[in-house]
């Protein structure tokens, strides 16, 4: 109070120094630079600010999905809104998982082929009867089911399957016609294709002619859908292999067009192409690289199917990496009891 009181007297002695006329008069006030009055004023920035605005929302909106996953409560009542408490089964299965192996090949099935069970030496007899052996149509039902799943989720076709055998015999065509048998009866579209030119059999079993065939396709002198038997309410398509004199070569290119064609959904579900041995490897070659994939068929007769196996990996492994997506062993009538691959391993473990 004492500072404030003697300030407040200078203040006053002050003023009372200075002349009136100076204390009454205007402030006399210098203009150092006018001011510009202001005539296009600059609003801020729409774009950059609708940008801004967009991203943090879209970084809120994900912060609060994220949050409300976490905190979310699953249903306790049946009348609930359901959540997956269980994983989601695969599109496809995977071949290697739970199979055992062959040379590194998965092992899909194990088939009893007593001579009742080879191609008919009747022509025209249609397809065998599987309703013999229950065994023996759940193992043709586990291939197929193996086999008809697309390899591709985004492929434009079904999956078409190249079967070749270790032995120049009708192993081949006798499996393949059990697994289309099996198949179709169970409701199954499938497009079965000799495409054993060296030798051709499976026609022998519709009583038709071996052309025209898949030869005179790749020729140009007859459409696919000429060349086509049906039977079973449509469900079963049969193409021929040809003649055998015919020389047409097989190009991967025509043979990919040919089964794109006959691998339309909707016309089949699976395409089984019944070939040669691996032997043929030439022939067998092209038809891999243009189907999805091939199926070895070995018999235990004379030489373990272990040993056939090698030998036609190596065979087929000569100068590309073939897809090899499994291997079906067909035994001979010394021990016709099934074995799956998901069951047992060989005869030695069915055995004991």
């Amino acid at each position: 109070a004492r500072a404030a009181s003697d300030a407040y007297g200078k203040a006053v002695a002050g003023l009372r120094q200075m002349p009136y006329n100076d204390i009454m008069s205007p402030v006399s006030i210098a203009v150092l630079e006018p001011a510009r009055i202001p005539d296009a004023p600059k609003s801020p920035k729409p774009l950059l600010n609708m940008i801004l605005g967009v991203g943090f929302g879209l970084f809120l909106g994900c912060v609060s999905a994220i949050v409300a996953e976490y905190f979310s409560v699953p249903a306790k009542h049946p009348g609930e809104a359901m959540l997956p408490g269980l994983p989601q089964l695969p599109a496809a299965p995977a071949f290697a998982d739970g199979l055992p192996r062959l040379s590194g090949v998965p092992l899909l099935a194990r088939v009893p082929l007593t001579k009742e069970r080879g191609i008919a030496s009747q022509t025209g007899v249609g397809l065998p009867v599987t309703g013999e052996s229950a065994a023996t149509e759940d193992a043709f039902r586990e291939i197929g089911y193996l086999l008809s799943h697309p390899m591709d989720g985004a492929a434009s076709r079904v999956p078409v399957i190249v079967m070749a055998g270790t032995r120049s015999d009708e192993t081949v065509a006798s499996v393949a016609a059990y697994l289309t048998a099996t198949l179709v009866r169970d409701g199954v579209r499938v497009t079965l294709v000799d495409g054993d030119r060296t030798e051709p059999r499976l026609h022998k079993v519709f009583g038709k002619q071996d052309a025209p065939g898949v030869t005179d396709i790749l020729a140009g002198r007859v459409s696919a859908s000429d060349a086509l038997h049906t039977g079973a309410n449509g469900n079963l398509r049969f193409l021929a292999a040809g003649a055998k004199s015919d020389t047409t070569p097989l190009v991967e290119e025509s043979l990919r067009k040919l089964y794109d064609e006959l691998g339309k959904p909707t016309d089949t579900d699976l395409v089984v192409i019944a070939g040669p041995s691996v032997w043929a490897a030439r022939l067998v070659a092209p038809m891999e690289r243009a189907a999805d994939g091939v199926v070895l068929v070995a018999s235990d007769a004379q030489v373990s199917p272990d040993e056939s196996v090698a030998r036609a990996r190596r065979i087929l492994s000569n100068g590309y990496q073939p897809r090899l997506l499994g291997v079906i062993v067909g035994e001979d009538e010394a021990d016709t009891r099934l074995r799956t691959g998901f069951i047992t391993e060989g005869k030695k473990q069915d055995e004991n």
